[in-house]
């Protein structure tokens, strides 16, 4: 048959959070969508049968893999292997449980075949069948996985925040502010989850402080959160008051105002899915049976997910992915403050100011307010943003993002003068190609 009449299937990679082996937070991972449906959960199907075969029903399943590794997977290992791994190990090691397949380049077609998992040579995926991409389609999804690599970094390497639950009626918060990591021990005797809670809606509705306080076994813990000027950051601050003669922990950083609420969702999203409830929490095992004169917290309260906040934990663990969400809100269109000079909604473009179109080693660039013309100068642009030469440009949307928080975070200085009576000629970076710009 023709790869001209091959029905094709649809390629779609959408970023999450997966929290690897013992680490106490989620890092950025890839989930595999084909034709809408949720490449994991279907492997993990295919492979209870097998599993339970052995008596271990739970070795079934993978992890899903980081953007890097997925992108070496797909952009340049399978050149070289015969089958490369896109499903990994939830320890983080992608090789200690891989789901592997064959991949099939064509002259317009591209054809993922053979899955297999050389840990269990006898598992049979054959009911997976094969997948047959569109070339141009495949591709296209391949590189944005260099875009939901940077947007990883956004998301999470800043701030974020998970929660274990462990026995006898405790649990425990673990918070990551730039580079402080913070523990705080719970229990049901001084439960901060209600306040937390309510922080995070006040934070939801554009309050601009909110501080709650944690009393727990001689650690006083005090959360306080500040809007930036701007209102769409905010100033996170951990102080942890120890007694006797420990000495006090502080830890702080800055983060948008949606990463910081849709962070606390995956986190509470998780703690649900172990079984654990804050409302239900005492120091008793499941299935106790309470004496005459004890009360059973569930029999007397009610459920701490009955909250209307958390009507999105109805959704499907693997399918509601609050990540996603707010990545996808990256790409459309990031936030930016006001233009200093015209007051308009500020809209940044990237440009190259090189001297000529074949003198191309490394290019400098400007940043321009696309209402009256105000620029920027390159000392006034934080290094790390750009990294543009003959051979290597990154996705624009991954600029705008890191210029939407340089210049809210101020990095960025404007000059009140146009660019184009100041500049001769610009190349404009647009959808990773160099487009000239008149």
């Amino acid at each position: 048959m023709s790869e001209y009449n091959i029905a094709r299937d649809v390629l779609e990679f959408r970023l999450t959070g997966y929290r690897y082996g013992p680490k106490c937070f989620p890092m950025a991972a890839v989930e595999i969508y084909i034709n809408g449906e949720n490449l994991r959960e279907k492997v993990c199907k295919q492979e209870l049968p097998f599993a339970e075969q052995e008596g271990n029903p739970g070795i079934a399943g993978h992890a899903p893999i980081t953007p890097r590794e997925l992108y070496q997977s797909l952009h340049d290992d399978y050149a070289e292997e015969e089958c490369v791994s896109i499903l990994g190990c939830c320890c983080g090691v992608v090789d200690c449980w891989p789901l592997d397949v064959a991949i099939e380049v064509g002259k317009n077609v591209v054809t993922w075949y053979g899955f297999n998992m050389y840990h269990r040579k006898n598992w049979d995926y054959s009911s997976l069948g094969s997948f047959v991409f569109d070339k141009q389609q495949y591709w296209s999804e391949v590189d944005k996985l260099l875009e939901l690599e940077e947007q990883g970094r956004i998301l999470f390497e800043n701030f974020a925040v998970s929660f274990d639950a462990e026995k006898n009626g405790c649990a425990k918060m673990n918070l990551r502010l730039s580079d402080g990591l913070c523990y705080l021990h719970l229990s049901y005797l001084y439960s901060p989850f209600d306040d937390i809670l309510r922080m995070i809606k006040n934070i939801e509705n554009d309050s601009t402080a909110e501080e709650i306080y944690i009393n727990e076994e001689g650690v006083g813990t005090t959360v306080s959160v500040q809007s930036t000027s701007n209102y769409l950051e905010l100033d996170v601050s951990v102080d942890v008051h120890n007694a006797g003669d420990i000495p006090d922990k502080h830890y702080k950083c800055r983060t948008t105002r949606e990463i910081f609420i849709y962070t606390f969702r995956w986190a509470f999203m998780e703690l649900k899915s172990e079984g654990f409830d804050p409302n239900y929490w005492d120091q008793h095992d499941k299935g106790y049976e309470y004496d005459e004169d004890e009360i059973n917290p569930r029999e007397i309260n009610t459920s701490y997910w009955k909250d209307p906040w958390f009507d999105y934990l109805q959704n499907d663990i693997v399918d509601y992915n609050p990540f996603h969400t707010l990545a996808s809100g990256l790409r459309v269109q990031p936030k930016l403050a006001p233009c200093p000079y015209c007051g308009s909604p500020a809209e940044f473009l990237a440009y190259d100011t090189g001297p000529d179109v074949f003198c191309y080693p490394t290019c400098k660039a400007i940043v321009a307010c696309t209402h009256c013309g105000a620029q920027t100068e390159w000392e006034y642009v934080p290094e790390y943003i750009f990294e543009i030469t003959n051979y290597h440009i990154k996705p624009v949307n991954v600029v705008k993002n890191e210029l939407s928080i340089a210049w809210n975070q101020r990095k960025i200085k404007l000059e009140p003068k146009k660019f184009r009576d100041s500049v001769p000629w610009h190349w404009l970076i647009v959808n990773d190609d160099v487009e000239e710009y008149d």
